[in-house]
């Protein structure tokens, strides 16, 4: 992963090279196409950008990974995907991490 960084606007996107593993490859076929300044971007899904966060956590311990995937899982509340959250957090390593970050956000 790396970040390219816009001074002028002071805009950030972190661009992410797809890992030779199932949750990364899965992860990537399910990205999303939006426009952002008038150029198509992809994006992950909000379900891959909480799980992607609890594994950062897990590897190195931050508060603020915790606290992303948190705002994340309350903004998207019920439209979020639990059974695909659920299985990929067992694949991950993260399930007690993902099921105390569901309880936080009362989902």
């Amino acid at each position: 992963m790396f970040s390219i960084i816009d001074f002028e606007s002071g805009s950030k996107a972190d661009l992410i090279v797809c890992k030779n593993r199932p949750f990364s490859v899965k992860e990537f076929s399910r990205r999303l196409r939006g426009t952002i300044a008038g150029t198509t971007v992809t994006f992950a899904t909000a379900e891959d950008v909480i799980l992607s966060k609890l594994e950062w956590n897990k590897i190195t311990p931050s508060e603020r990974q915790v606290r992303d995937a948190l705002n994340v899982a309350e903004m998207k509340g019920a439209a979020l995907d639990l059974e695909y959250l659920r299985k990929w957090a067992a694949d991950l390593g993260v399930s007690v991490e993902l099921e105390e970050l569901l309880r936080d956000a009362k989902l």
